[in-house]
């Protein structure tokens, strides 16, 4: 999970600014894919009910799969916020805190928190910016590293042993739906960026 390197390319990840390159790199990224089933209420429009079973669903699964993986681990769990800024560091190796907190949606003080915490447990390593002294570049550690990989391994074998309990039906569904739900990542992913220059955009405490 590298950043990109070398003169800057256009496409689907690319950006016009730092923070836009990297949210979009982040997003690509991350990849997460989920898939659900929800019927519309009668009468009700199936386009909002739709999001809403799928938000639900979407919400759910990460909950339980959150739950079920940390069984699994031998370190005690992050909190969420903290396991993402973590992964996107991994996936933007050098990422300036600014530029984090932007993609984030991270107020200043919330993204310090977050770094000096991970900074203190061994997770993160702080680099002065060579163009500003007064910048900081993130990185993660060794450390860090081998807690993401044994994290994204457990995952994979929850997940597996889950759709390994499915009938063959359901898991062809879930498995023909993932180029839809890349689509639905890549058209997020465009929203996001356009938000990301909307001066009245919200940022999280």
């Amino acid at each position: 999970m590298e950043g990109p390197s070398g003169p800057k390319t256009t496409g689907r990840c690319g950006g016009t600014t730092p923070a836009q390159e990297s949210e979009r790199g982040y997003l690509c990224h991350r990849g997460n894919l989920r898939s659900v089933i929800s019927r519309s209420p009668a009468g009700s429009d199936p386009v909002v009910a739709s999001g809403a079973g799928l938000f639900r669903v979407v919400n759910d699964l990460r909950r339980v799969l959150r739950r079920m993986i940390v069984r699994t681990l031998p370190f005690s769990p992050l909190s969420p916020s903290q396991a993402e800024l973590l992964h996107f560091v991994d996936g933007q190796p050098g990422i300036g805190v600014r530029e984090a907190a932007e993609v984030l949606r991270l107020a200043p003080n919330t993204i310090s928190t977050l770094v000096g915490g991970l900074t203190e447990a061994g997770l993160l390593a702080r680099e002065r910016d060579p163009a500003d002294a007064r910048a900081a570049r993130l990185r993660v550690t060794g450390k860090a590293r081998q807690r993401i990989t044994a994290w994204n391994d457990s995952s994979a074998r929850v997940l597996d042993a889950a759709l390994g309990d499915l009938d063959a039906d359901d898991r062809r569904r879930i498995l023909d739906a993932l180029p839809a739900f890349e689509r639905l990542m890549m058209r997020l992913e465009q929203s996001g960026t356009a938000d990301h220059d909307r001066p009245d955009r919200a940022v999280r405490p």
